[in-house]
């Protein structure tokens, strides 16, 4: 299994831990982390999701994956099926986009 599959299986399965971890990478970071910096950020941002961040962290953390080449349809294939996982507080992938 590929790294970014073993990160977004960890954060399904709400291994706290790895999200700690995740959350706790600095930005320049990326290289140990093994992952490519779009990939990263998109770790980062479905870490946010997870843990039901503040509205802050998501903009800025989208505004950082969008400048490290992630586009708004990537942003959205993270965000939580609003059917299955309806939680008002989690902002959708447009209004993550529009205040960047």
């Amino acid at each position: 299994m590929a790294k970014h599959e073993d990160a977004l299986r960890c954060m399904a399965l709400g291994d706290e831990q790895y999200v700690k971890d995740v959350l706790a990478m600095q930005l320049t970071n990326v290289d140990a982390s093994g992952l490519d910096p779009k990939t990263h950020a998109l770790v980062r941002l479905g870490a946010l999701i997870a843990l039901d961040a503040s509205q802050s962290s998501f903009q800025w953390n989208a505004a950082t994956a969008l400048a490290s080449g992630a586009t708004v349809d990537d942003t959205a294939m993270i965000e939580p099926d609003a059917n299955v996982c309806s939680t008002p507080s989690r902002p959708s992938a447009t209004s993550l986009t529009s205040s960047s």
